[in-house]
């Protein structure tokens, strides 16, 4: 059995003009159907449960076990590009999107990236399943991979725990790259996310592994081993630049966590401390 045999695109098709309702009845022969729904108004139903109603796009699918409605309000078009597969890589893929959209659809935005690439992957897969060329079948599979690869992103993106991550590696970014700034992480910057400062230091941490004001030191100390390394400033200087109240304070932080004194370390140059902040 070859590495892409445990997946068999059945039927496949894209209508940009789709104007026909469909009613699918439960069927005995394993398979899974990928469809996405790309302009116009859609209904949705499954297993005769609520109705759904969509007026963007939407990626949704189905198992042969269902019944299963779509189809379009009276005199109405829409565009619709379906695949319907087998094998267990089916079933999988299958299982999964059920797992993280229970409701059995995921909406999609037509101006966002993720619409434009499920889009462009659907039509993908779909030339080539209509070539029928066995030498081409991975690149089929491939796509069907990265379909189900962007569904997933896209669930986790829409996390708040996902997103509030993304968010505090976005600041920390920025004190990286300005260390010296003087941030109120208490009463300016947790408010402006939102947020108690207990809940917005928690998040911190938890994205960076250190309580936000650690990591700005953190970020200072590896600016002032760049300045002695890559200047002749004094450290009375580098101090100042570094955003430490005074030579004192700094070279005290800078002995604690580096184990040496800034001259000592600047004769030295022992450039594997870098490497281990």
């Amino acid at each position: 059995m070859g590495y892409y045999d445990d997946i068999i695109f059945l039927d496949c098709g894209e209508y940009p003009d789709y104007r026909t309702s469909v009613f699918i009845t439960p069927r005995k022969e394993p398979q899974w159907e990928f469809a996405l729904h790309t302009h116009g108004n859609l209904i949705l139903q499954r297993d005769r449960g609520r109705i759904q109603r969509f007026s963007s796009p939407v990626l949704f699918w189905r198992a042969f076990n269902q019944y299963y409605r779509h189809g379009i309000p009276d005199g109405e078009s829409r565009g619709h590009l379906y695949l319907v597969t087998s094998g267990s890589r089916a079933e999988r893929a299958y299982q999964h999107l059920a797992k993280l959209f229970p409701e059995g659809f995921l909406p999609l935005d037509e101006e966002s990236e993720s619409f434009r690439k499920i889009l462009a992957v659907m039509r993908e897969i779909l030339n080539t399943v209509w070539l029928n060329d066995e030498k081409q079948k991975h690149i089929a599979a491939s796509g069907f991979e990265t379909l189900i690869a962007e569904a997933t992103r896209i669930y986790y993106s829409r996390r708040p725990d996902y997103a509030d991550n993304n968010r505090m590696l976005k600041l920390a970014d920025s004190i990286r790259a300005n260390p010296i700034r003087d941030y109120d992480f208490q009463n300016v910057i947790a408010q402006q996310f939102g947020m108690s400062y207990h809940s917005f230091r928690a998040l911190f941490r938890k994205a960076t592994g250190k309580a936000p004001r650690q990591f700005v030191m953190k970020c200072r100390l590896h600016y002032a081993l760049e300045l002695l390394n890559s200047t002749d400033l004094q450290v009375k200087e580098i101090a100042d630049r570094c955003g430490f109240e005074n030579p004192i304070s700094f070279f005290r932080f800078f002995k604690k966590s580096v184990g040496v004194t800034p001259l000592h370390y600047r004769h030295h140059l022992h450039s594997d401390y870098l490497q281990h902040l």
